[in-house]
């Protein structure tokens, strides 16, 4: 004999709250934002603070031999 499946009022609310949130956030109306263009130079755009090319950057070369 099969028993009644009982649910806790708990348990429901936030299932229904759960998926009433996503609905209403879906139903949002989009906004449009202004576009904004800054225009400049780059000043020592790399982590050593330098203004060297990426081609003059100092770099370590090690060689493992077996």
């Amino acid at each position: 004999m099969e028993s009644p499946i009982r649910f806790h009022r708990s348990a429901v609310a936030i299932v229904v709250s759960a998926l009433l949130a996503g609905h209403a956030n879906a139903t949002e109306s989009v906004s449009q934002h202004e576009t904004i263009t800054v225009l400049g130079e780059t000043y020592r755009n790399t982590a050593t603070k330098t203004v060297l090319e990426p081609e003059e950057t100092p770099q370590a070369i090690t060689v493992i031999t077996k």
